[in-house]
């Protein structure tokens, strides 16, 4: 049972993070999933940590909106 448990909110979250716009979805992948540090990932995208900070709550927000539906 836990293990179908987690199979669903596997299945949730990549349908989730599929649905938010590119830019914001590669931004959570690559601090969640590739553990790179807010700095690097905002250098990268030539924005500035705040800027990166807001991209990233508006991300969470909507990853959590669209978990919160299922």
């Amino acid at each position: 049972e836990e293990a179908l448990i987690r199979a669903r909110a596997k299945s949730a979250l990549r349908t989730a993070l599929a649905d938010l716009p590119e830019r914001d979805r590669r931004i959570l992948e690559r601090h969640y999933f590739g553990g790179e540090r807010f700095d690097a990932i905002a250098e990268s995208l030539g924005v500035s940590k705040s800027w990166l900070s807001r991209i990233h709550t508006r991300a969470i927000e909507a990853l959590g909106a669209t978990l919160r539906d299922h």
